[in-house]
Parts: C-alpha cells; structure tokens; sequence
C-alpha cells in the first residue's frame, strides 16, 4: 500500500496523520493536533487508531498542541484507553497543564506530569521531553532525522517560561499589496528571529524533521525558522546538491516571517502544503508564496501549493495570470495527499 498524508480540519493550526508502509511495515504518525477550538473533532480522529506509534507535539503554540492536553486528560482522568507508543515533545517539562476546575490530574502542573502518569499505567508508552536536531530514529515504517531545534534553545525556552512571561500574539505585519510583484516580494531579507521575545523563542523551537518512508518523503517544517532549518541541512546539501523530498509542510501557516529563498534555494520538491483556514492571522501571506515559486535556485518544473480549505477562506494573494507566468498551482480544500495528480495544472 502507499503511504499516505492526511490533513486534519484544524482551522488556523496545523494536525497531520500519516499513514506509513516501508517494505512489510506499518505505522501511524501523529504530527500535532491543533488549536482548542477543534479539539473534539481532532480528537475523533485519534481515536479512530487502535495503535498510533508516534506522535510528534511540535512545540506548545495552543494550535499545535491543545489536542494532545485533551487526549492526555481523558486518558488520565476519564480511563479511556492510551493508544500512543512513542511522543516527542519538546519543553513537556515546563509546559502547564490547564484543567477543568472539577478535574484533576494527579496534581498534574505540566505536561510531563500528566505523561508521566499515564506512563504508570502504560510502561511501554516512551516518550522524549526533548528534541533536538541530529537525533535520528528507524521506526521500522519510516526513517526520520530532526533539522531542528538547536540543542542550545532548551535552556533558552526554560527560563523564559519560569519568568512566567506571556506568550504574545503572533501578528505578523504582511505586505499582501497585489501591486508588488512576486519577484520583488521574493528578494525581501528573511525575518530574524529574536530569542529575547518568548513567542519567537517559542517558534524557534519547533520540531522540524524529514520523514521518509516508501514513495512518500517530506520535510514537516513546524512552526520553525528557516535559518536554523538551512544551516543544519547545508551540512550536507548545497544549492548543487539538494535535499530532495516528495513535499515540504511550509512553516507557519505560510508566515512571511517564516520563509526564506536560502532555504528553498536547497531543496528540490514541487509540493508545498499549508495548514490554515485563514482567519485567525490572514496566512498564508503573498511574501511566503513569492519565495516558494521566486527563489533563484528554483529548476524549471511546476510547483503545486496544497490548502486545506476552500477558497474563500483566505485572503487574495495572487494576481489573475501569476500561477500560469510562475509555473505554479494552488489546490483548495485538499485533505489526502497524494490525491490529485501533479500534472493537474
């Protein structure tokens, strides 16, 4: 069978199923679970796995881990059944756990603690408090290599929440003025991050990672920044040898502030998806598309973006004419990759 990608309906956050064959093996792959707001229906979807071996929290944003915090007070509060065999999470030590005022958790105050109980329970059930690039694993169904974070932005991330500081909106300030072409937009300097500012330490560190398994191969970007992304893979890739992959889940919801052309400049793919319906923060924004289809190393063949709502959710970020002058499509409403052919242009 052929593995498979499936986008969760988790409004302006990102949830992903993988459905995954290597040779006579099987797996389940979780990769985050969206915002509170869709907990219900993305928790429909967990339970439908009678095993899911792997589930990846990218980093605490309430639209990537929410999920996960109702799944884990369920299965401690409620009894119901622990059907996950391995998490990465990063920052689970410190990340507190918001209750009901009816329930507890076994005093739960973090994340941790309420994995740590449900470990009791299932002493099989492994899981990594941190992640960091260079880790690498075998599942058996998929090999998969974390780009990032840096293992440094740990103790980053851990005195900045014991300083207890809010974490801040994410606004990023585009420039969706149709006016600027894609060429221009494309040549505008990538944001640098400031680690002084909790949400974008936060954003830093994202778990980012390529996964590969039989025909299907993809680099799950997270909400992280492309210059920690570039400078782990030019260890080994250059604008000569690229990193190929089937597709690359763009960072951010396509956040401006977190694309870059260096990094695209590196990576051979001709599939992009984006998890967003749009609404909370206006992605994805014109900038992020200008340097998935303007970036100067880009080869000549056609360019598919994949969102996961229908068109009228999202703002306009493309002229009449731009997708047929830049060799690229966007899909709407696209839930299963592969599921359209790249020749449907």
């Amino acid at each position: 069978m052929k593995s498979t990608i499936k986008i969760l309906p988790a409004l302006h956050g990102d949830s992903f199923i993988l459905d995954l064959h290597k040779g006579d093996n099987h797996g389940i792959v979780i990769v985050d679970s969206g915002p509170s707001i869709a907990g219900r229906k993305i928790l429909k979807e967990f339970y439908n796995y009678d095993k899911i071996d792997l589930m990846i929290i990218s980093h605490f944003d309430d639209d990537h881990i929410a999920g996960i915090k109702r799944y884990a007070q369920e299965v401690c509060i409620k009894s119901k059944d622990w059907n996950v065999s391995h998490m990465w999470v990063n920052n689970s030590k410190d990340y507190p756990v918001e209750l009901d005022t009816d329930l507890s958790l076994d005093q739960a105050t973090t994340l941790a603690d309420a994995l740590e109980s449900i470990n009791q329970r299932y002493p099989d059930f492994v899981w990594k408090p941190y992640i960091s690039e260079g880790h690498t694993q075998d599942f058996g169904f998929a090999d998969i290599e974390v780009v990032s974070p840096p293992l440094e932005y740990e103790k980053y991330m851990i005195k900045r929440i014991k300083e207890k500081v809010e974490l801040a909106d994410d606004e990023s300030e585009a420039d969706d003025d149709l006016k600027v072409s894609l060429e221009d937009l494309a040549k505008r300097p990538a944001h640098e991050p400031d680690l002084g500012k909790y949400d974008e330490l936060a954003n830093a560190t994202s778990i980012a990672f390529i996964l590969r398994s039989d025909e299907l191969s993809i680099l799950m970007l997270g909400d992280s920044y492309p210059q920690n992304v570039e400078k782990y893979l030019r260890q080994n890739h250059s604008e000569t040898k690229k990193l190929t992959v089937d597709y690359v889940k763009v960072s951010h919801h396509g956040s401006l502030v977190n694309s870059s052309t260096s990094l695209y400049d590196i990576i051979d793919c001709h599939n992009f998806i984006i998890s967003t319906n749009g609404k909370k923060y206006g992605h994805p924004d014109r900038e992020a598309i200008a340097k998935i289809v303007c970036h100067p190393n880009r080869d000549e063949d056609f360019i598919n973006i994949y969102l996961n709502y229908p068109k009228e959710c999202y703002k306009q970020i493309i002229n009449d004419g731009e997708e047929d002058r830049y060799k690229f499509k966007i899909h709407y409403e696209i839930t299963i990759l592969p599921n359209i052919s790249t020749d449907d242009k």
